[in-house]
């Protein structure tokens, strides 16, 4: 497959999940060390005890336990700059290391409903990279990061670990009715679309013991955090309050 490379050849991140409390900091389309900051509106979390073991073939960012018990019982929402090498692989491996604990691990990615039976057909599939390109040929035609080669490895990864029997499902979230689409074209109101995705992962959660998603970062913010902004993100429609990771950025390119 010919795809777009997400991220520099030359880079050499360090990534780690921040122990600060941070709001969202906007920055340009670059990369090159990444952090995940945790918002939360009563201070930083502390970590609980008793956590099991993540499996050998998992490598998340130092920290990760702590994120991990901060999110019990809520909805984990990364919030990255689409288009990096780094934002998928840290999303994938964390996935990868909480899924193994007991309950099932929902997944919530910025993909239409477009593309839902090709994307259904390709994670059952024998060969899931071969069947992921060839069922949705358009969507990894893209350019705006979603459907970066990142991204595309990402999802492998997170297949073959449904398959080999982690109890993982999948949600896309960027699955709008047609009804939402008309008042959005009609309004200019990007609220409707918030709501819709947040509304969306509400219903596929269900009784999951984990809810973990990745998107755009505005969509991740809690509250309106700068002037231009006329809605109210995702994040503002989820209850009970997410806990949203900003990935932040310094240096490099996406």
């Amino acid at each position: 497959m010919t795809k777009r490379q997400a991220g520099a050849e030359d880079c050499e991140p360090k990534l780690t999940f921040s122990d600060q409390c941070g709001a969202f900091c906007p920055g340009g389309n670059t990369m090159k060390y990444l952090f995940l900051v945790i918002f939360m509106i009563a201070g930083c979390a502390t970590p609980a005890s008793g956590l099991p073991a993540m499996p050998a073939e998992c490598s998340p960012l130092p920290g990760w336990q702590d994120v991990a018990s901060a999110a019990e019982g809520r909805v984990l929402i990364f919030g990255e700059l689409h288009g990096t090498a780094e934002a998928p692989r840290a999303f994938g491996e964390y996935v990868c290391a909480v899924a193994s604990r007991e309950g099932a691990t929902i997944v919530g990615l910025e993909i239409t409903d477009q593309y839902r039976e090709g994307f259904e057909t390709a994670i059952a599939a024998l060969d899931i990279a071969y069947a992921l390109e060839h069922e949705m040929p358009e969507y990894w035609a893209g350019q705006d990061g979603r459907s970066s080669e990142a991204m595309f490895d990402m999802i492998v990864r997170l297949a073959e670990l449904r398959q080999s029997g982690l109890n993982i499902e999948f949600v896309l979230l960027a699955a709008v009715s047609a009804e939402i689409q008309q008042k959005y074209i009609a309004t200019g109101d990007q609220t409707y679309i918030e709501k819709a995705y947040a509304d969306g992962l509400a219903t596929a959660s269900g009784s999951a013991a984990r809810t973990i998603v990745l998107v755009g970062s505005l969509h991740a913010l809690k509250e309106r955090r700068a002037e231009w902004m006329t809605f109210d993100p995702m994040a503002m429609h989820i209850e009970p309050a997410p806990l949203s990771l900003n990935l932040r950025y310094s240096g490099g390119f996406a």
